[in-house]
């Protein structure tokens, strides 16, 4: 991710590392189980390098490819 400072990768992208093997699981169990881990790990680099959680995450998001100019 370092190396790739300016590209952008999906959240959804990372869903498969949260399957607990278990295929029945429903998709909100997954990104609840997501959303939780990253919070955490927030929280740990944010701890250690001193740097506020805030700085830590760029937000972006998808141009909607619908609407054409």
């Amino acid at each position: 991710m370092a190396k790739n400072a300016l590209r952008f990768e999906s959240l959804n992208d990372l869903n498969h590392l949260f399957v607990n093997g278990n295929n029945s699981e429903n998709f909100s169990s997954i990104v609840k189980r997501r959303e939780i881990t990253l919070v955490t790990l927030l929280q740990k680099i944010s701890f250690i390098t001193a740097i506020p959680e805030k700085e830590l995450i760029i937000n972006s998001k998808k141009k909607d490819k619908s609407s054409k100019k």
